[in-house]
């Protein structure tokens, strides 16, 4: 004889494949994307914020130029980026996060990770081709916007270093790598549902910062100096 189910083994049973088809709902798959969107407009354009004074210290070293003598020459080609970054980030987030999910069925996390940097690195390096030429002269010269993008001339022009730019941006991949392991090697054993806390996920994401920059930073001389 079949045994006999409580009444609230048998709503367990039926709630089961209506949660799961809501979980893959295309709803719930677009709620997520917006997220990921959301989130990487805010931390583009913080970003930039806090590290464009560092980077046109960094421009100028890389040109052979003099540092910038005063705050606001530190801060000149802002506005280019910290109007694109948002953007930028965002959709470089949105397109990981969606080529990691088709990714992650049958093949291994790390691979999935790596490869979903790489292919949203490479979506936008067009992109970033055009904004990064425009905010090195920029940076160099001070001249505005519109100054800037006269004397750069032809569209062509805007897009020198495409090369070597799709080759920057491909490296997210390698970042990201750096980044899972570092979090997977500093996550306590303790941690519930092995979900690393802050801490470790900001110290990995430092650590993958700095070796990723250790290996592309050549990359960067070439495509701020063409």
């Amino acid at each position: 004889a079949a045994s006999a189910m409580s009444p609230a083994s048998e709503r367990r049973k039926e709630a089961g494949p209506r949660m799961l088809a809501e979980r893959d709902s295309p709803r719930e798959s677009a709620t997520i994307s917006l997220h990921s969107f959301l989130a990487g407009s805010i931390a583009g354009a913080v970003g930039t914020l806090v590290g464009h004074p560092l980077d046109t210290l960094k421009v100028h070293a890389q040109a052979g130029r003099r540092s910038p003598s005063s705050l606001r020459c530190l801060f000149r080609g802002v506005g280019t980026p910290l109007i694109g970054a948002g953007a930028l980030q965002a959709a470089n987030l949105g397109v990981y996060e969606n080529v990691r999910r088709r990714l992650s069925a049958d093949r291994p996390p790390l691979l999935c990770h790596a490869a979903a940097g790489s292919v949203a690195g490479l979506c936008i390096s067009p992109v970033t081709t055009l904004l990064s030429r425009v905010k090195v002269q920029q940076q160099l010269t001070g001249q505005s916007f519109v100054a800037t993008a006269r004397s750069i001339g032809s569209l062509a022009s805007l897009f020198t270093g495409l090369a070597m730019t799709a080759l920057f941006e491909s490296t997210r991949g390698g970042y990201m790598l750096a980044y899972c392991l570092l979090k997977q090697a500093l996550t306590p054993s303790g941690s519930a549902k092995g979900e690393p806390p802050l801490w470790a996920r900001t110290a990995a994401g430092a650590g993958a910062n700095v070796v990723t920059w250790c290996v592309v930073y050549p990359i960067d001389v070439v495509r701020n100096v063409q």
